[in-house]
């Protein structure tokens, strides 16, 4: 973690930190200083913040990599963040323990950033020399290179579907219902697949290499257990459910064969 405890030693005297009498703006441009050179180094973070304990949420610090550059936000641009599952999350923390959010969509002030950037947050809570939680660092981790490393790996005829552990679809094969917790929280894994005996039916539309139409059925066990692929002009073929786990989270990548 960077020397992020001299922050609340100078916010808790005054605006001077008496161990190395550095000033509360000394600190936010030290850390600044460091968040930039941290996203430099590493192209899958986004951003890296430091906010407030207090009920608002407040950011006190944030860099932010933009359109491939590394932006300081200065303070007239910095944002309220009590609202969000995060800071909520994070509240709770104790010294030493890791807040890991589910992947959802980047928003700035309470609306959805576009292009949409799909985002996982890191959190660890900060405290004072006395033991009072002061606020948390949080680390933006851009899920977009992982999608599109997950989306090579299927080959054709083959195609990836990719839910969360809830079952809001996060990769599609044409988009439909993409980023469905955030644009269309209706459009789950169950809801648009379930059957009236509990199992999950599938239908994906395509072209055969000889340019036919053709539909497969797939019919899954809850929560995602394979049975049979079902096809117009096969009997059956494999299916394949890959549990990925994302810092401890579940994410259930679906590879289909497709015609």
């Amino acid at each position: 973690m960077p020397p992020v405890t001299g922050m609340p030693r100078a916010v808790n005297n005054g605006g001077i930190d008496p161990l190395d009498s550095t000033s509360s703006e000394q600190w936010r441009s030290r850390l600044e200083t460091i968040f930039a050179a941290f996203l430099q180094s590493n192209t899958e973070y986004d951003q890296l913040r430091v906010i407030s304990a207090d009920v608002g949420g407040m950011e006190l610090v944030r860099v932010d990599r933009v359109d491939g550059k590394i932006e300081v936000v200065s303070q007239n641009h910095l944002q309220s963040k009590g609202k969000s599952d995060y800071f909520s999350a994070s509240s709770t923390l104790s010294a030493g323990q890791i807040y890991m959010s589910r992947i959802s969509l980047n928003r700035e002030f309470g609306k959805l950033d576009f292009p949409y950037r799909p985002m996982l947050r890191l959190s660890l809570p900060i405290f004072d020399d006395n033991g009072t939680r002061f606020g948390f660092l949080i680390v933006n981790i851009n899920a977009q290179q992982l999608f599109n490393s997950l989306e090579n790996i299927p080959e054709y005829p083959n195609v990836l579907i990719m839910t969360d552990s809830e079952g809001y679809f996060l990769i599609t094969p044409d988009g439909d219902y993409k980023y469905s917790r955030d644009l269309s929280p209706e459009h789950k894994w169950g809801t648009i697949f379930n059957t009236t005996d509990g199992t999950v039916l599938l239908r994906i539309k395509s072209k055969s290499s000889s340019g036919r139409g053709y539909r497969k059925w797939i019919s899954l066990g809850p929560p995602y257990g394979a049975r049979k692929l079902y096809s117009r002009y096969r009997n059956e073929s494999a299916y394949q459910c890959l549990r990925i786990l994302i810092f401890g989270d579940s994410y259930y990548a679906h590879c289909v064969e497709l015609l």
